[in-house]
């Protein structure tokens, strides 16, 4: 009986926080969820979520311009949600896995915003571009 009870609640905090969207860009925003505890952190918003996902792609997206090899060779979508694709270095484990956990959130929570209808560029390379001096570059894409 707990477990059914923790599920209902836990189904029901997750069906608050975040609005839905209808085709035509009307919709209802979400009621706002308590914070709970456990493995979700401080993590239980989509706002809060999408400023996640920004952050984790920019550190996925560090590289180092001496190294010559390739190293901006993964896709991702430059946003949590509505997002391009776009390139960043898969060697930056930590920043990846942060992006991974941070869609599944997103996903678990039933996050939405209305996506414009525009075309996405959509890049077939990367490359470690220096940003300053030093060993630091950022993954920069290249549309052909």
């Amino acid at each position: 009986m707990r477990t059914s009870i923790a599920m209902v609640v836990g189904l029901a905090w997750l069906a608050a926080g975040c609005g839905s969207t209808d085709s035509d860009g009307s919709g209802t925003g979400g009621a706002g969820g308590s914070g709970g505890g456990g493995s979700a952190g401080t993590s239980g918003t989509c706002a809060n979520l999408m400023q996640e996902y920004a952050a984790a792609l920019s550190e996925a997206k560090v590289c180092d311009p001496s190294i010559n090899t390739l190293l901006c060779t993964a896709k991702t979508s430059d946003q949590l949600l509505c997002g391009c694709p776009t390139f960043y270095n898969p060697a930056n484990k930590d920043a990846v896995n942060k992006l991974a956990t941070v869609s599944q959130q997103a996903q678990a929570a039933s996050c939405q915003v209305p996506c414009p209808k525009i075309a996405c560029a959509d890049p077939q390379s990367a490359s470690c571009v220096a940003s300053g001096s030093g060993t630091v570059g950022v993954c920069t894409d290249t549309v052909n």
